[in-house]
């Protein structure tokens, strides 16, 4: 599986935590005076949320991000940049979201270096 976001290529385990949740259709329900029910669907064409993220379990990390990485994504951030997300076999156009890095150091300590990892989520808005 490959997951690329822009220039950088991420680590392979980062998991789209709520790919499921966050719709890629809009509903519009219409309740006529007689009691019909008439929904109308479309397609979304941007807006959706994705959450790509680490996740620990049973005491081991999956995927994560490097301090490049993230300096890089907060760079995005910054200049309101869109960049394409490469999920698996699908692309996305996206932006990251305003206050949607929410990671943090694994190893505490003075100076982290650009290598060092980090886990967390970063939040990106389909455009």
């Amino acid at each position: 599986m490959t997951i690329s976001l822009g220039i950088l290529t991420l680590s392979n385990d980062l998991i789209w935590k709520n790919e499921f949740a966050s719709p890629a259709i809009g509903q519009s329900v219409m309740i006529t005076i007689g009691g019909s029910v008439h929904v109308h669907t479309d397609p979304l064409n941007g807006g959706r949320e994705i959450v790509l993220g680490t996740q620990f379990k049973n005491n081991a990390l999956y995927g994560y991000f490097t301090r490049s990485q993230i300096q890089t994504i907060s760079e995005y951030e910054r200049n309101g940049t869109t960049v394409e997300l490469v999920y698996e076999d699908q692309s996305f156009n996206v932006k990251v979201k305003a206050g949607g890095i929410d990671v943090e150091p694994l190893l505490a300590k003075a100076g982290q270096g650009v290598d060092d990892y980090y886990s967390g989520n970063v939040t990106l808005i389909e455009v």
